[in-house]
């Protein structure tokens, strides 16, 4: 897969997609995979991948209070930098 490609690219944003929860992962390749222009997708996974590097959710996982598990994942990917 491309995509699991462009992610294992980055060693920091591994860390965080493979430290980060099932359900969070899950919404987040809806979330790439859903749009209908190949741009776009592609567009969403290189957002994904930078979101993932600096230990941040994407965009559309930004409300309310802060997830529990968003620290040790952001730990994880500062770690692998």
């Amino acid at each position: 897969d491309g995509y699991a490609a462009v992610l294992a690219a980055d060693p920091a944003a591994t860390a965080f997609w493979e430290a980060s929860t099932a359900t969070y992962r899950k919404v987040c390749t809806a979330w790439v995979t859903s749009a209908k222009q190949e741009a776009t997708r592609d567009r969403r996974m290189s957002q994904l991948v930078e979101c993932c590097a600096a230990g941040a959710l994407v965009p559309p996982q930004r409300y309310g209070d802060a997830p529990r598990w968003l620290e040790r994942a952001a730990a994880a990917a500062a770690a692998a930098r």
